[in-house]
């Protein structure tokens, strides 16, 4: 077990939850858990929550008073609270209100309905000490009362009602309720010189008040110091990582503590345990009661958001990264699709899964050599992959698919396929062939090629084979040497055609158009409407099609999409001649704006051929040199943009931010291409980011601005933890078991990093590696090659 002493000011998270690994988890009536140190009313340590939007807040804290002196505010303590130990249910302080008086503040979420906190006081002075302790609870509720003392059963507790909740407070020794200024319970303790006392607090919330006095009771008589070591034992799989920068070892530690919490066990529709994308004190209560409420952060486990928290959690969550992939297969359809985002109330998407499962699936038979899970998953992974190639998703059966939707791809906000962004293009994500789904569908055909030579598959190896090249094909076909990486394309032209503005007019009337295009194009229309009312209508466009055909088009207006009064609809044929383009249904003030679509356009998942293995050498090397270690390009001072600076569609403040699960895959494509210095430097620049929202905010964040490094979008969420699986690997370290170890090559960060797992000590030089077992086996290891060192 490490022991911490992170101040208020280092990186801190201080979210408790109840551990799915432990117990079962409530999810739809999870309470989550907040410690801040400086907020609430009396500033105090402050543990907050709001159970799941239920109370507008609901806080619990302790004040010190000695003779006259009263002490609630941390800032006042003789000594600050210092963090020693955390996990994702447990924390613990030390802290010192006053000179001599030291105190050990320990908080336990054992269940999905309550907390259990005790106080160690001990009297480190040479005189006999009186100390009045008191713990504060104020609740702002939500149709209901206050928090007030009350006697039930010949005990007294503190209760309110919030909604349709009754929390209720125990405390242990004889402490004695108190209704104002702040309701309380009260305990004087007498401590002689040397001694120790505990103090207990228990708390419950249930929907009467007969069902949480008995929760809370039953809890406070729980065996404390087993249930710690419970606790402690069963996340021995952390990885400690000692690298020289204390503020980087403690954002590992958090990180890992935050992929546990997310996880959950329910009992629903998917047959294993799955995860959340977030745990905080707003979320957790489904008003509905049966979860179809829930918003993106608690509506299913999505594929890239799965490949990230496996890929920072192996080995120790071997098992339930397998239970992941199993959940995916258990809703595949009869054709072989695989909903990307099934939830445990039942929740579809109605998309069809990211192509990235069977690279997941070998990535954990890479740690745990599972044939039998191969086995098992193989066929149904290699029906998923096929459903890509059916009409539905490869429009023109060229056998290169289309993105559906821009979720599928990771984004949401994109400058020129989203419909909710200020000046975005609007342009249909499925009318253009990607280089980066291509690389995925390429890694998927290699993965299952891969899982079929260890089970002896091979019945599908030429299909597999065939489908590759063709895929490997077109994204060689997409590079552009002026622009040294891979562009989109039209998915019915294979042209990477640059968009332009035709037309810009007011009203229903005949555009008139008259232009050739060479090559062909497709057309995009804007609507700015100025009211609320609907629009009925439509648009023909009049023109010569790619092929010499004249052609009329009807685009409705109501299959427009529509974002803050501005509608989007993309054509479903290119022209290599547009005539005049007809309306009818709008409004005078309504204006109309006619675009060709551009598709001549980079991000940064134009680089995933690199996490494919598809470029040669020189092209790996043009894209990192030029691309993405360029500040003209994608190099920012806190990591990778993801659109680049010097595209005038994103050279605006709206974009400028780096995404962690993109940065991960594009990081392992350039370790793939032996670049672990530059994948060293990337590293370097966005830890920063993560470290300084944990010292400002404590809380990860969906994502970083990449010139300021402050964060952004969603609090306590996965996106925004340290991605220690690719740290590893760009250290040269793959923890394949307790046991066994992968190990490769120099270390490329400026000072020497410790790894700790499992009783073996991986000591990490520039220029060697010394492995201690924990049964005292030493072995150094010197030199650049890969090495798979085991224990007999």
């Amino acid at each position: 077990m490490r022991v911490w002493k992170l101040k208020p000011s280092d990186p801190l998270n201080l979210i408790l939850a109840s551990d799915a690994c432990l117990v079962p988890t409530n999810y739809l009536n999870d309470q989550i858990w907040e410690i801040t140190l400086d907020g609430g009313e009396p500033v105090g340590i402050s543990l907050q929550t709001t159970f799941g939007l239920r109370a507008k807040s609901f806080q619990m804290l302790p004040r010190f008073t000695e003779q006259d002196v009263t002490i609630c505010n941390p800032l006042y303590f003789n000594n600050p609270p210092l963090l020693n130990e955390f996990y994702s249910n447990y924390l613990s302080f030390y802290l010192s209100p006053f000179n001599d008086l030291d105190v050990q503040a320990e908080y336990w979420v054992p269940y999905s309905q309550g907390i259990l906190i005790r106080y160690e006081l001990i009297n480190q002075s040479s005189s006999p000490r009186e100390i009045k302790f008191e713990w504060i609870a104020q609740l702002s509720p939500h149709n209901g009362q206050l928090i007030a003392p009350l006697e039930i059963e010949n005990t007294w507790i503190l209760s309110g009602k919030t909604f349709d909740l009754f929390p209720v407070i125990l405390i242990s020794g004889g402490a004695v309720p108190k209704a104002s200024p702040y309701p309380s319970f009260n305990q004087v303790i007498h401590l002689m010189p040397g001694e120790a006392r505990f103090v207990t607090m228990s708390f419950a919330a249930y929907k009467n008040v007969h069902d949480s006095f008995t929760a809370a009771r039953h809890y406070l008589g729980r065996a404390w110091e087993s249930e710690i070591n419970r606790i402690r034992m069963h996340n021995t799989g952390m990885i400690d990582v000692f690298t020289g920068n204390p503020d980087w070892d403690a954002t590992f530690a958090f990180s890992q503590t935050s992929l546990h919490r997310s996880r959950i066990n329910p009992k629903g529709q998917l047959p294993y345990p799955s995860f959340v994308l977030s745990r905080q004190k707003d979320q957790g209560y489904s008003f509905r009661g049966d979860g179809l409420d829930y918003n993106y952060l608690w509506n299913g486990q999505s594929p890239l958001e799965s490949y990230f928290l496996v890929s920072s959690s192996l080995p120790a969550a071997a098992d339930f990264a397998k239970g992941l992939v199993r959940n995916f297969i258990s809703v595949q359809s009869q054709d072989g699709s695989i909903d990307w985002k099934p939830g445990v109330a039942g929740q579809r998407s109605q998309l069809l899964a990211t192509p990235i499962l069977c690279t997941l699936t070998w990535r954990i038979f890479q740690c745990t050599a599972d044939q039998d899970f191969l086995k098992e998953t193989f066929v149904p992974l290699y029906r998923y992959l096929k459903s890509w190639f059916t009409p539905q998703h490869d429009r023109d059966q060229d056998g290169i698919p289309e993105w559906d939707h821009i979720f599928q791809a990771g984004f949401e906000n994109h400058p020129i396929f989203s419909y909710s962004l200020p000046n975005s293009q609007g342009v249909d994500i499925s009318t253009a062939e990607s280089p980066a789904l291509a690389s995925m569908l390429f890694r998927e055909c290699q993965s299952l090629l891969d899982m079929g030579n260890i089970i002896q598959q091979h019945d599908f190896d030429l299909e597999l084979e065939s489908i590759a090249q063709v895929l490997h094909e077109f994204v060689d076909s997409t590079w552009n040497n002026q622009e040294n990486t891979y562009l989109y394309r039209d998915r019915d032209t294979h042209e990477s055609t640059v968009g332009e503005k035709l037309i810009e007019q007011s009203g229903a009337s005949k555009i008139l158009i008259r232009r050739e295009f060479k090559p062909p194009v497709r057309v995009l229309i804007h609507i700015q409407v100025h009211d609320e009312n609907t629009r009925r209508g439509h648009f023909l466009i009049h023109g010569i099609d790619q092929y010499g055909k004249y052609n009329v088009e009807r685009l409705d207006i109501n299959h427009m999409h529509w974002n803050q009064g501005i509608g989007y609809i993309t054509g479903s044929a290119v022209y290599s001649q547009i005539e005049s383009i007809d309306i009818e249904g709008l409004k005078t003030e309504d204006t109309v704006t006619v675009y060709t679509a551009n598709y001549h356009f980079q991000d940064l998942t134009s680089f995933l051929p690199l996490w494919a293995g598809i470029p040669h050498k020189e092209q790996a090397y043009s894209m990192i040199k030029h691309g993405l270690t360029n500040p003209q390009k994608y190099s920012c001072p806190f990591g990778l943009r993801l659109f680049p600076n010097a595209d005038t569609l994103a050279d605006n403040d709206t974009y400028p931010y780096i995404d962690l699960i993109w940065t991960q895959l594009i990081g392992e494509g350039m370790l793939r291409y032996g670049y672990r210095k530059e994948t060293a430097q990337l590293f370097s620049q966005f830890m920063p980011a993560i470290v300084q929202s944990l010292q400002i905010s404590h809380a990860f964040r969906e994502q970083y601005h990449a010139v300021s490094g402050m964060g952004n979008g969603e609090t306590h969420i996965i996106n925004g933890v340290a991605p220690l699986g690719l740290f590893l690997d760009t250290l040269g370290v793959r923890l394949l078991s307790s046991n066994k170890i992968a190990l490769k090559g120099f270390n490329p960060y400026s000072l020497p990093v410790t790894v700790k797992y499992r009783g073996i000590n991986i000591y990490k030089q520039m220029d060697k590696t010394t492995v201690i077992f924990p049964n005292g086996e030493t072995t150094i290891i010197e030199g650049d090659g890969l090495k798979i060192i085991t224990l007999e």
